[in-house]
């Protein structure tokens, strides 16, 4: 009996006791941690037993253990507020620390900088801000959407068209607190194109007319008309140039348009006015004022007679060596550039010239930058300060190489000012020589090393 009392007792003592090994309490101490946006290391107790894990995932959390205490390190917070309770676990028990972490100061937008059209745009720009924010437009012809807000948003800026000539800057202000982002807007300019005069009167007999206009882009010059034919002196003058085909019957209107290359729907129309046939002796070319040509070889001219019964013409050139001709309007030409042709009736005294504009058509083209054969090796080394010319040679030699132009892909290594180039600082770039004309580009590399100087 004694011995049964003993066991039933000892029974007992087991299990009390483990009955208080369950019951252990376990806690930490702080349970809450504020952090500031910048994060930190923070010590916590742990109290109750030393064999405590915990269930952390956070990315931005770490716990490192340190005997029965443990270190939390926060990293910095990038955007909003954050929060996350961790739980401590050991056996049965469990303790929580809430860490909370105050939101970013960050203002920043994704896009600051944006072009424009003249008929305006829409634009898209994100703001990262975890405070409250405001936008606002410095210039009545933007405007921005929402004006504030309290966390990240994307923002429109609305561009509205512009009546300028000129390019114009505006400047959207983003601003929370004390930051502040600026988005910067430039607009290009509205088309423009002013003409000498809207209308122009020719009498029958026709002609080479010019029409001087203004404008701030490219244009176009075009016709529809085929009794006015369109002169082609480039862009660089700010002039129409036209021929007036001889009228043979009742008068006549006609129109040449000017168009901006940046907006085609922009145009301005001059108007000409032609009179009725006028009957005497008179004779043009149906080539036209002005006769391109791009190869060697021979041309025969049709002239056109008004009223005219002789029609024996004394033909003649002003450039022999350029372009002859025979008394039969067999034009040759003999090599490039320019000259005029003219055939003149002796009995009725009238006369017509065309103008020869001859630009021979190259099938190759060799470059020498200063001494150096550039086809032979094509990598020129320099140092900085020095210089060399670009010289060209067209095949055949008298092609057309009046608009051979010379670019260099890095001019802070080297620069090119008209057909010389400047070596200026140690590097490498690449030198390209192009004729828009001739369909022709080439390119050659050059290396600058360093010789102790800087240009720059």
């Amino acid at each position: 009996m004694r011995t049964l009392i003993t066991a039933i007792i000892a029974l007992l003592f087991l299990t009390g006791c483990e009955r208080t090994h369950q019951t252990v309490r376990l806690d930490v101490e702080p349970a809450d941690i504020l952090v500031s946006k910048d994060g930190g290391t923070f010590d916590i107790k742990v109290n109750g037993a030393a064999d405590w894990v915990t269930d952390n995932t956070a990315h931005w959390i770490s716990i490192r253990k340190d005997r029965g205490n443990a270190s939390v390190i926060i990293d910095p917070n990038p955007g909003h507020e954050r929060t996350r309770t961790i739980n401590f676990r050991s056996g049965q028990s469990v303790a929580h620390l809430h860490i909370t972490q105050e939101h970013s100061d960050t203002l920043s937008v994704s896009e600051t900088q944006f072009h424009s059209g003249y008929r305006g745009a829409i634009f898209k720009t994100d703001v990262e801000c975890y405070e409250n924010w405001t936008a606002a437009s410095s210039c009545g012809w933007i405007e921005v959407s929402p004006e504030e807000g309290t966390g990240p948003e994307s923002v429109t800026i609305s561009v509205s068209q512009s009546f300028e000539k000129e390019d114009r800057t505006g400047k959207v202000v983003f601003r929370s607190g004390e930051r502040t982002v600026e988005v910067t807007v430039i607009q290009g300019p509205s088309p423009y194109i002013a003409l000498e005069k809207d209308e122009v009167h020719i009498d029958g007999d026709g002609g080479v007319m010019h029409v001087l206009y203004l404008s701030n882009t490219e244009v176009s010059i075009t016709t529809d008309d085929p009794w006015i034919r369109m002169i082609d002196i480039g862009t660089d003058e700010k002039k129409i140039a036209f021929e007036v085909l001889r009228n043979t019957a009742e008068a006549r209107t006609g129109h040449v348009t000017v168009t901006s290359i940046l907006d085609t729907d922009y145009h301005k129309t001059l108007t000409i006015n032609q009179g009725e046939k006028i009957d005497h002796p008179a004779m043009w070319f149906e080539e036209g004022y002005l006769m391109d040509i791009s190869e060697k070889g021979t041309y025969i001219l049709h002239p056109v007679f008004e009223d005219m019964e002789d029609t024996r013409l004394i033909w003649s050139s002003d450039r022999q060596d350029i372009a002859s001709v025979n008394q039969e309007g067999c034009v040759i030409v003999h090599t490039g550039g320019e000259c005029t042709i003219s055939a003149r009736n002796t009995i009725h005294e009238v006369s017509a010239s065309i103008s020869l504009r001859i630009r021979l058509r190259a099938t190759g083209i060799h470059i020498r930058l200063g001494d150096q054969d550039m086809e032979a090796n094509p990598l020129a080394v320099r140092f900085p300060g020095e210089s060399n010319p670009i010289r060209i040679t067209m095949s055949p030699e008298d092609a057309y190489s009046g608009d051979v132009v010379c670019l260099s892909s890095d001019t802070y290594v080297a620069s090119v000012d008209g057909m010389n180039i400047r070596f200026m600082n140690p590097g490498s770039a690449t030198i390209s020589v192009e004729s828009l004309y001739q369909g022709i580009r080439k390119t050659f590399d050059i290396l600058v090393l360093d010789n102790g100087t800087n240009t720059d």
